[in-house]
């Protein structure tokens, strides 16, 4: 892909008798072309069915004077060579930013092409901002979900999809370069002017929004502190953004309507009000937008941003990606700018790129991004696992399944002999060579200290950083940051993983298995958790590094949950037999009611037992 664009500029002026003056510059080769008018009838445009002959009828409409198709014409070049466009509005003519100019369509649409990167330019006396060149990026992202959307027939927010597919954007960059923070419910406009005051650099926005005709206003749908519904509008969220020192680079704002604009001003409505407060970029929707057209869009624009620095390049790739998937609305997506050359990040350095091709012997990790989740439970009948709150954790990578037979044969082909423990070796020890239709079921047998042991060594060989899961850490897996009671959702399913079926053989339903025992991992991909891990509840229950205490009958370490407190230790004087140890997610055994995410269990860190394993913990940054 070539950098080398030829940097035009399409002005459109202030109405005359005439229609509106076009003017044409060439600013990589200092042309500058008056290119005829356009046609003020142009404002009474009437989409069709069809955005390929509506993007040519408004390219026509654009070039409908000899002159401006002439000038037209010498800027592409006979090679049409790689041209940056921008598309800047005169102040006194806002009503032509109603138009889909998205569409522009010439043998391709030039806002979905490499070759033609795209954007509204709003031109104005105001300083730009730097580039930003440092590292880490800091991204802050807030997902507004009111409790009470749907009194305004809105459906909730899905905070673990949003989430996920943001994720998903950066899983090829490391922690270090780029810092992601989700902000809590509730999304308070006083929360966010708090937040931004920290210095964040982009600023993604998940919210509803709308249009008010009558106030000429668009408006979020954030929160109050009671997280009901608050419209919060566009003059009051610009002048939070004013007040601010430190403005953020690019705010994008996946809404409906919130690049919809009053045609009685240029520069109201949400992505142009913030340009004029000092944004330098706004990403907003034109129109209603498809929530999953929303998602897409997003993944990929972040994706090719953070490789490449260029905001419109990386919008129109977005938006090819959104045609190439036939996903409704690919051109309600809008990018404001006043950066010249839109170079808002300089590019990631490769060498700075992870490695994620893991060894053979490795587990594999899926990623868990930072942010808050409800941990804990309710339940009367449950003390130990209430009450149920709020924790926040950084960014770590978790093991997708149990560490298996194959990948522990592995380290004890390589130490020879299993560190020893109070003179205990593992009591279901199956030697160095696992049997071959054992290797892909979870490793058991082993205590608390094998399982340490084995991550020390998982670091040592592979440079990364491994250990076991904190509590915290393994219920952020498992349940999603809403709280959900089964790695599934909130209703007990039969076959989702590997347990509840003693409860089935006492209810006199029929067996599912004539023998109670492990299976290999994976065997239940219905039953993923919303990061995607399975066999997280069920199959075997998995040590922690969290500790119960010294005595069985008393938590010392009760909740809420705190991070800077001991109960997570591994120090080497924390490395004592009377000090238990949490297990989490249940076993094959287990009833339904054990196979909760929040459900927890405590044991001697020296304990053994034929339906006990663990997974990794794979730390990033």
């Amino acid at each position: 892909m070539s950098n080398n664009f030829i940097e035009i500029e399409i002005r459109l002026l202030k109405k005359e008798a005439a229609g509106y003056p076009i003017e044409l510059n060439d600013e990589t080769n200092h042309r500058q072309f008056r290119g005829g008018y356009l046609a003020s009838d142009i404002t009474n445009w009437t989409p069709t069915a069809s955005p390929t002959d509506d993007g040519k009828k408004l390219l026509a409409a654009l070039l409908g004077h000899p002159e401006t198709k002439q000038a037209w014409d010498r800027v592409r070049g006979a090679t049409k060579s790689p041209r940056r466009l921008r598309l800047s509005i005169d102040a006194t003519a806002p009503e032509l930013h109603a138009l889909p100019w998205e569409l522009l369509y010439d043998d391709t649409m030039l806002a979905a092409d490499e070759q033609t990167p795209f954007s509204r330019y709003l031109a104005g006396e105001w300083e730009v901002t730097p580039l930003e060149k440092s590292r880490p990026i800091k991204m802050l992202i807030a997902i507004a979900n009111p409790t009470n959307l749907g009194n305004y027939q809105l459906q909730a927010v899905d905070f673990a999809a949003e989430q996920t597919l943001l994720e998903s954007a950066f899983e090829d960059f490391t922690q270090g370069q780029i810092e992601r923070v989700y902000l809590p419910q509730p999304i308070t406009l006083t929360a966010l002017a708090e937040a931004l005051k920290q210095g964040y650099h982009l600023l993604h926005i998940v919210a509803h929004g709308m249009f008010n005709k009558r106030r000429g206003e668009a408006a979020l749908f954030l929160g109050n502190v009671n997280n009901e519904v608050e419209h919060v509008f566009e003059s009051d969220f610009s002048n939070m953004v004013q007040r601010l020192a430190q403005k953020p680079q690019l705010v994008f704002l996946a809404t409906c309507q919130s690049a919809t604009r009053n045609p009685a001003e240029a520069f109201r409505g949400f992505a142009p009000r913030l340009i004029t407060a000092g944004v330098p970029t706004v990403l907003a929707m034109q129109d209603l937008v498809p929530v999953e057209t929303a998602r897409a869009f997003s993944r990929v624009f972040y994706r090719e941003l953070f490789r490449h620095g260029q905001v419109d390049l990386a919008s129109n790739q977005a938006r090819a990606a959104l045609l190439t998937a036939k996903l409704d609305g690919g051109t309600i997506p809008v990018l404001f700018s006043r950066l010249p050359d839109n170079k808002l990040l300089q590019e990631i350095d490769p060498d700075l790129l992870p490695i994620i091709e893991r060894k053979a012997f490795e587990p594999e990790t899926v990623l868990i991004p930072s942010g808050p989740f409800i941990m804990g439970n309710d339940d009367p009948d449950m003390p130990s696992e209430g009450p149920r709150h709020v924790v926040t954790l950084p960014t770590y990578r978790m093991g997708k399944y149990p560490v298996t037979n194959q990948q522990y044969g592995e380290y004890l082909k390589d130490i020879k002999e299993p560190r020893e423990r109070n003179n205990r070796k593992p009591r279901y020890w199956f030697g160095l060579t696992p049997a071959k239709e054992q290797l892909e079921h979870p490793v058991v047998g082993i205590s608390w200290f094998d399982a340490l042991a084995y991550t020390e060594w998982l670091s040592q060989v592979t440079g990364r950083n491994y250990r076991l899961p904190s509590e915290a850490q393994w219920e952020k897996a498992a349940r999603g940051p809403e709280g959900q009671l089964y790695p599934w959702g909130n209703e007990w399913q039969e076959d989702y993983c590997n347990g509840g079926q003693a409860a089935t053989r006492r209810s006199g339903r029929p067996k599912t298995s004539n023998k109670l025992e492990t299976t290999p991992v994976g065997q239940y991909p219905q039953g993923a958790s919303p990061y995607g891990c399975l066999d997280m509840t069920g199959n075997v229950c998995e040590w922690t590094t969290t500790m119960w205490g010294d005595d069985p009958m008393v938590n010392q370490f009760p909740y809420p949950y705190q991070l800077a407190d001991d109960r997570d230790k591994v120090a080497a004087e924390w490395q004592d037999a009377r000090w238990q140890r949490i297990l989490r997610g249940g076993n094959f055994s287990d009833e339904p009611t054990r196979l909760r995410c929040s459900s927890r269990f405590q044991f001697a860190p020296d304990r053994q037992a034929k339906n006990w394993g663990f997974r990794v913990v794979c730390e990033v940054g």
